[in-house]
C-alpha cells in the first residue's frame, strides 16, 4: 500500500516543482519585456529628437527656398525700380532737365553770350545754327554713356575757333579785277576763353555725377560675375528639393505641407511612434541631403546682399555730397538749386530705407561684416547634384 501512495506524491512534487520554474520563467520573461519596451522607448525617444531636427531642417529649406530666389530677384532690381535712380541715371543725358536747365541749354546760353557777341546778326545766327547741330547731333548723343558734357563742349570749341567769313576785297581803284577774297576768324582766343570758363563748373559737376554712376555700374558688374552660379544654384536648390519630395514648390495651389506633413507622420504600435521608418524613407533621407545645403545658400545670398547695399550706400553718399557741394556753389547760376534740395531728399530716403540707422546729415556709420568668408568658386560642389 505504501508502494501505491508513493507514486502520486511523487507525481505532485514534480509538478510543484515545474509550477515554479514556470512562474519563475514568466516572470523574467515579463521583466525581459518591460525591458524591451523601455529600451523601445528610449530607442523612440532618440529617434523622436532626430526626427524633428530632419523635419526642421527640411521645412526651414521648403518655406526659405522659394522666398530666397524672389529675395534674389529684388534685391538685384531694387535700386533699378526707384525714381532716385532713375534720375540719377538721367543726369548722363545732356537733354535732361532734371535741375531746370539741360546742359544743351546752359551750352548754347553760354554761346550765345560768350562766343556771339561781336557777331554781326547773320553771322550770329549761321555760327548758333552750327551749335544746334553739334548738340542735336545723333553721334554727340552716343556720347550718353561715356562723357556727354566734355564731348559737346569739346565740339562747340572747335566750331568757335575755326569759325570764319570769307569778305570780298577789292583791290586798286576799286576795279573787280582784282578782287580778292579774306577770311576773318571773329572768334578770337579770349571769347572763347571766356566761354570755356564759364562752362568749366558745368563740365565739372556733370562729370562727377557721371563718374558715380559708371563706378556704380563696374562695382555692379563684378558683383554680378562673382555671383554668377547663384541664382542657378538658388533655383536647382528648390527644385532638386521639390523632386524629392515629389512636391511642387511654385506652385501655391497645392497644399504641399500637408503632403511632407504626411510623409513625416511615424506610424504607431503598442502606444511606440516607429521614427525609423520616417528616417529611413528614401524621400527624407534625400530631402534632408539637400536640405543640409541652406544654410550655405542662405550665407552666400546674404553675402551678395550685404554686399550689394554697400555698393548702393556709397552710390547714394557719393551723389549725396556731390549735390551738397554744388548747391553751394554760385558758378551753376543756371540750374535750380532747389532741384539739388528735391534729389538729396530723396536720396537720404532711399538711405534711411537701405540702413535706418544712418545719421540726419546723410552720413553712414561704419558697417560691420557679419559674415563669413566663403570660397565661392567652391561652392558648386557643396550643390547636390
Amino acid at each position: 500500500m505504501k508502494k501505491y501512495l508513493f507514486i502520486p506524491l511523487f507525481s505532485i512534487i514534480v509538478n510543484s516543482s515545474f509550477s515554479q520554474e514556470n512562474d519563475t520563467n514568466l516572470k523574467q520573461l515579463k521583466l525581459l519585456v518591460d525591458e524591451v519596451n523601455t529600451l523601445k522607448r528610449q530607442l523612440s525617444k532618440i529617434d523622436s529628437t532626430e526626427h524633428d531636427k530632419v523635419k526642421k531642417m527640411i521645412f526651414l529649406a521648403i518655406q526659405n527656398g522659394p522666398t530666397l530666389k524672389v529675395d534674389f530677384e529684388k534685391t538685384k532690381k531694387y535700386i533699378e525700380s526707384t525714381k532716385v535712380f532713375t534720375k540719377l541715371a538721367s543726369v548722363n543725358n545732356p537733354q535732361n532737365k532734371m535741375f531746370g536747365a539741360s546742359f544743351i541749354d546752359i551750352v548754347q546760353k553760354a554761346a550765345v553770350t560768350h562766343l556771339t557777341s561781336d557777331l554781326a546778326p547773320n553771322e550770329k545766327s549761321t555760327f548758333m545754327q552750327i551749335v544746334d547741330k553739334i548738340v542735336n547731333n545723333p553721334f554727340v548723343k552716343s556720347f550718353i554713356s561715356s562723357n556727354p558734357a566734355a564731348s559737346i563742349v569739346a565740339s562747340v570749341t572747335n566750331a568757335a575757333a575755326t569759325y570764319f567769313n570769307n569778305k570780298p576785297v577789292l583791290g586798286k581803284n576799286n576795279k573787280l579785277e582784282n578782287l580778292s577774297i579774306k577770311s576773318e576768324y571773329p572768334i578770337d582766343e579770349k571769347k572763347i576763353e571766356a566761354f570755356n570758363n564759364a562752362i568749366a563748373p558745368y563740365i565739372k559737376f556733370y562729370d562727377m555725377l557721371l563718374q558715380s554712376n559708371q563706378n556704380y555700374l563696374q562695382n555692379i558688374e563684378i558683383l554680378t560675375k562673382k555671383y554668377k552660379f547663384l541664382e542657378g544654384d538658388i533655383r536647382k536648390f528648390n527644385f532638386d528639393l521639390s523632386q524629392s519630395l515629389g512636391i511642387n514648390l511654385a506652385d501655391n495651389t497645392i497644399p504641399y505641407y500637408l503632403t511632407v506633413a504626411q510623409i513625416f507622420e511615424p506610424e504607431k504600435e503598442n502606444g511606440v511612434l516607429h521614427y525609423q521608418q520616417v528616417l529611413n524613407d528614401e524621400r527624407i533621407i534625400e530631402a534632408y541631403k539637400i536640405s543640409s545645403n541652406y544654410a550655405t545658400v542662405l550665407s552666400l545670398f546674404n553675402s551678395f546682399k550685404f554686399e550689394y547695399n554697400e555698393i548702393l550706400q556709397d552710390y547714394l553718399s557719393t551723389n549725396m555730397t556731390i549735390l551738397t557741394t554744388y548747391k553751394q556753389d554760385p558758378s551753376l547760376k543756371d540750374l535750380d538749386k532747389n532741384k539739388f534740395e528735391e534729389l538729396t531728399n530723396d536720396i537720404a530716403l532711399l538711405m534711411n530705407d537701405l540702413n535706418p540707422d544712418q545719421k540726419k546729415d546723410g552720413s553712414l556709420p561704419a558697417i560691420k561684416k557679419n559674415f563669413k568668408n566663403i570660397n565661392i568658386d567652391a561652392f558648386n560642389t557643396l550643390i547636390v547634384k
